[in-house]
């Protein structure tokens, strides 16, 4: 108890099978080090070096989101895309960034949104439209027999009209 800085109460509490009682992951790593006993040979455990690298893998995600074709897409003054717009229109996977604070609080400005164009559309998705005459662009959240405005100064269009889904938003990045 001394060496491991635990209470020798809280110990003997634990090794009593009459009163169930736990330690937390802490005490368990500082009991190991003092008996000498290494964290892979305690079942469920996981050194730290196996843990899943989080911070990279945004990082990847990241880079892979700014590799596509890039749209910005600025709703103050109606909604208005700028960008690789054709390239995007072509593309199997392109990225929307929003710049401006007319989606919170739905998406925040500097979010990164990935679209993949292919992808089995479903109700509650939310789309990139592209008019089929005028290729005007818009972002809406498939309904059943809509495609509704995200927020309410958005306008809805029928399914099956002028209106063709682009892409499928498959994974959105916060900003940071």
């Amino acid at each position: 108890a001394r060496l491991s800085g635990i209470s020798t109460a809280e110990l003997v509490r634990y090794e009593d099978e009459a009163v169930p009682t736990s330690i937390t992951y802490d005490q368990v790593v500082v009991l190991a080090r003092v008996l000498g006993v290494s964290l892979e040979d305690l079942p469920g455990l996981r050194p730290r070096e196996e843990r899943f690298p989080l911070g990279l893998t945004l990082a990847e995600l990241e880079r892979a989101l700014f590799g596509a074709p890039l749209l910005r897409f600025e709703g103050a003054s109606g909604e208005r895309f700028g960008g690789d717009v054709e390239r995007a229109a072509a593309s199997k996977a392109f990225t929307v960034r929003i710049d401006d604070d007319s989606l919170a609080p739905a998406m925040f400005r500097g979010a990164l949104l990935g679209f993949m164009n292919g992808t089995r559309v479903r109700p509650g998705s939310v789309v990139l439209l592209r008019h089929r005459r005028s290729s005007l662009m818009a972002m809406r959240r498939l309904d059943a027999t809509l495609y509704r405005g995200i927020l309410p100064w958005q306008p809805s269009y029928p399914i099956g009209g002028e209106w063709l889904v682009s892409g499928s938003l498959e994974v959105t990045l916060p900003p940071r």
